[in-house]
């Protein structure tokens, strides 16, 4: 995966001089560092993918860190390596059961959006304790937690945008 990449050696608000000597200066210096990785790998006949990053961090948070028991930083890149060998995220069955009718035949990243949207007041330690496997249909956002996982202005947001799903 391929990011922005902070190279400036200076927090100020103009290392470079101005904007557009900044904009040229940062993509110059990225440039080079893609060049110089994909050289590299050539050479050791390695394969570099360039991978969308979207909604990596969301999926991974939500589908993976609880389940392997791993940081959001590393359920990221177990997404992109997972997007690298061609497998695409859908929503588990049941976070699919709580998506709102129009958003249900859509593409799987609108759907990421949607959820992720909807779970980021949470804390990430309360995603630890998320019920994903349960066999039975979740009617509202707050069943996915045990009772007491979530702070109460927290369960209060889930319930606020629940009851929006049919209309929005």
């Amino acid at each position: 995966m391929i990011e922005k990449l902070n190279i400036t050696k200076s927090k100020g608000p103009n290392p470079y001089g101005n904007k557009k000597a900044n904009k040229k200066m940062s993509m110059f210096a990225y440039r080079k560092l893609i060049s110089a990785i994909k050289n590299r790998a050539d050479k050791m006949n390695v394969a570099v993918f360039e991978i969308n990053p979207a909604y990596t961090s969301q999926i991974g948070k939500i589908k993976y860190m609880k389940r392997l028991g791993i940081s959001i930083h590393q359920a990221a890149s177990y997404v992109i390596a997972r997007r690298a060998m061609g497998f695409q995220e859908k929503l588990p069955p049941v976070l699919h059961s709580l998506l709102p009718e129009k958003i249900v035949g859509l593409h799987h990243w609108t759907q990421w959006k949607w959820m992720s949207s909807c779970l980021s007041d949470v804390h990430t330690h309360c995603l630890y304790q998320i019920e994903l496997s349960i066999p039975s249909k979740h009617y509202s956002m707050s069943d996915l937690f045990p009772p007491g996982a979530l702070p109460n202005l927290v369960a209060k947001g889930l319930s606020k945008k629940e009851s929006r799903k049919t209309i929005a």
